[in-house]
């Protein structure tokens, strides 16, 4: 028997489906049990002393033996998101009930457009997903988050540790432990999102989006399709993970701390020494985390490289033109590789005007100039 064992509350829930023995029965803040030990023998003997991380304050938690105690502590500068899902019948609801009205609006414009301009597809895999599927859409996460990171200037912890990331999360699709959301416009992938599941809980795990499609914010409309899909489902949750991002405050209707639960055999001296201990070092890091010198750094790096990272861009202007008359012989497809940088401004161009891909032609003028034509409307694009 250890002295004191370590735990991630957090991960282990989702990513292993496991909750420490250490706990009799989890609540959701709701009242709802969540989890209860079966009765009979244990597998596992109860360590000494416990040091839990990362647990969610929407839980509530109940432990196992009488002669433990259990100490929780904060964890500092730590904030998560998510969106409690009982009581409401459907996201339009959502929206009306909780959400400003300029949020509101501008996420049902993006819908409408994006709907438009597109032949919109959405597909949902939990349960089960074939491998020719399944590596298209990952390979396309990784291409997404390569170039998100690249412009941030920063690291993920996912792309460093790729190829495991890869294997587990098949596996867990299948498994019904993970499920992979996929948006195509006119059959192009624009978003994948990987989400864990444990019990009638979603946690939204990483999203990768098209930066291309930025005008027609991605990141809300695949926040809009996973929810409908929880209401539809009957989850309880909808975990949008910690870390501060707008799109988080704008649809969270919970925001929650994660705490340390200290758990130790009180007439265990070893036990209850190694729990004082620890629980002295967390202390003293939540009073470090209170100085804010490690964010007074991060900052500081973050907008010296970005802004450098940032200028690779290519930049370029949209007029509204009628005076130009292309040649047919000067079409160029915009698909083509030797024209992706007509990406970005092609997509501009369908958001503002609520064209159809279908119906849009891209004609080149010169080097540096471009005409986007559809149905009823001209822009040239001139990069700088």
């Amino acid at each position: 028997m250890s002295v004191l064992k370590k735990d991630d509350f957090y991960n282990s829930l989702f990513l292993e489906n496991r909750i420490s023995e250490c706990y009799n029965e989890i609540k959701l803040n709701n009242g709802i049990s969540y989890y209860k030990k079966p009765d009979g023998p244990s597998s596992k003997a109860l360590s000494n002393s416990y040091a839990i991380t990362l647990f969610p304050d929407y839980f509530t938690s109940e432990i196992l033996e009488k002669d433990y105690a259990e100490k929780k502590i904060v964890q500092r500068k730590l904030v998560g998101f998510a969106i409690k899902l009982d009581g409401i019948k459907n996201v339009e609801n959502y929206l009306k009930d909780n959400l400003k009205s300029q949020s509101r609006s501008q996420i049902k414009k993006s819908l409408k457009r994006f709907n438009l301009c597109f032949n919109v597809e959405f597909q949902i895999y939990f349960g089960q997903i074939s491998e020719p599927v399944y590596n298209k859409a990952i390979t396309v996460l990784k291409s997404f988050l390569e170039v998100r990171f690249n412009e941030k200037n920063d690291t993920t912890e996912i792309l460093a540790t790729w190829d495991n990331f890869r294997k587990r999360t098949y596996n867990q699709i299948n498994n019904k432990q993970a499920s992979m959301f996929i948006t195509y416009a006119s059959g192009e992938i624009v978003t994948v999102g990987i989400n864990y599941h444990a019990n009638k809980i979603l946690k939204a795990h990483v999203i990768g989006y098209d930066i291309n499609y930025s005008k027609f914010s991605l990141g809300n409309i695949m926040v809009y399709n996973v929810l409908e899909w929880c209401l539809d489902h009957k989850y309880n949750l909808m975990d949008m993970g910690n870390g501060y991002l707008h799109y988080k405050k704008v649809w969270s209707n919970l925001k929650y701390h994660y705490h340390y639960h200290f758990i130790y055999k009180i007439k265990s001296v070893a036990g209850t020494l190694s729990a004082i201990k620890q629980m002295a070092i967390v202390k003293a890091k939540n009073f470090i985390k209170t100085l804010k010198l490690y964010e007074r750094f991060k900052n500081s790096s973050y907008s010296k490289n970005s802004s450098a990272k940032l200028m690779t861009r290519l930049r370029y202007n949209i007029k509204d033109t009628r005076k130009e008359k292309p040649k047919m012989i000067n079409i160029v497809d915009f698909n083509a590789k030797n024209y992706n940088f007509l990406k970005r401004p092609v997509i501009d161009f369908l958001y503002l005007t609520q064209e159809h891909i279908s119906d849009t032609k891209v004609f080149k003028l010169n080097e540096k100039s471009f005409l986007i034509m559809g149905r009823k409307n001209i822009r040239k694009v001139i990069f700088e």
